[in-house]
């Protein structure tokens, strides 16, 4: 009936959906598998997985107009791309399928190179309004594991307002480290946090703010004033941290996370922000690290702190948000 009709289409507007950028590969895999983890956690998800075919050889396009044994090969070429292209779809579909994915719940799109690899992930993830798009991270050497692959670094520095996923390894998601800065605007991390984790009570979060070491250091005077500011910026800073701290805590558990797996840690800075993040998520036990895409003015996690992050951590999944 229409009104039934109508009521599936409810359903459908209220799943969020994840783009999944796949090429066959041992990382492509991973991706997969952690995306099937997360999406069989309980909450409505849509997968799209998107593969990008091989680019056409475009002296061979201007070729085939007027050439018609080229125009014949392209043409052989074009269905050979799109074939190879639909199996590595389908291999990806497999995967989702034996992690208990159901299959109505899973779109395939191929399609051809347009603007290069990683701004057709992009483009394709912004016009249909993805909630995320989830990529492999590529290295294989030790000189390769210290910075990603050219396409996955290139989603992560173009991404420019959507929510990237870098796995790297056999991961399952359910421990995540959230780094913060209580002392930038943090109200859009939270309602991008609490769209992406609704519907997952079994996560465990910890958000993480490192406190300023010393506000003196920061104003760079020593006179009496600037004793007395430092001394107001950081009981601003710890006020900030208990109201951060505050309603993290109610929006996730209104999101359905269980409030016994939410905690906070403020530790004193000693080193550089990324390196903290990095050795945090080694010895913590974490298995997803979320950090925001950028900051603005001299907020701690600028963007040089994002890069230096996603640049260097290796054996876990990166949220970029």
């Amino acid at each position: 009936s229409d009104e039934t009709i109508a009521s599936g289409e409810r359903k459908d507007a209220m799943k969020k959906k994840l783009l999944i950028a796949t090429d066959g590969s041992m990382h492509a895999k991973q991706a997969l598998t952690y995306a099937a983890a997360f999406v069989s956690g309980g909450a409505e998800w849509q997968c799209t997985l998107f593969n990008v075919q091989p680019i056409m050889s475009q002296y061979l396009v201007e070729e085939a107009k007027t050439d018609s044994a080229v125009r014949t090969s392209l043409k052989k070429m074009s269905e050979q791309y799109q074939a190879e292209s639909m199996a590595t779809l389908n291999k990806g579909l497999d995967i989702l399928l034996n992690q208990g994915i159901d299959k109505t719940a899973i779109e395939l799109v191929s399609q051809e190179r347009v603007l290069g690899l990683a701004k057709d992930i992009l483009e394709y993830g912004r016009q249909n309004d993805y909630d995320a798009i989830v990529t492999g991270r590529r290295g294989l050497t030790r000189a390769q594991k210290l910075f990603m692959g050219s396409v996955t670094a290139k989603l992560v520095e173009f991404s420019d307002g959507q929510t990237v996923w870098v796995v790297d390894g056999d991961i399952a998601p359910r421990h995540f480290l959230i780094a913060v800065d209580v002392m930038a605007p943090w109200g859009r991390l939270l309602d991008r946090l609490s769209s992406l984790l609704a519907g997952m009570p079994r996560l465990h979060l910890t958000f993480y703010h490192v406190v300023q070491e010393s506000w003196v250091e920061q104003l760079g005077t020593m006179s009496p004033e600037t004793y007395d500011m430092a001394a107001k910026l950081a009981r601003h800073e710890q006020e900030m941290s208990e109201r951060f701290r505050q309603e993290a805590t109610q929006r996730m558990i209104a999101a359905g996370i269980d409030g016994r797996h939410i905690q906070m840690l403020t530790p004193t800075k000693t080193a550089k922000i990324g390196k903290m993040i990095i050795k945090e998520a080694e010895i913590g036990g974490y298995d997803t690290v979320v950090i925001c895409r950028s900051g603005s003015g001299r907020a701690y996690y600028s963007g040089s702190t994002s890069r230096y992050v996603a640049d260097r951590l290796t054996d876990h999944a990166l949220w970029i948000v």
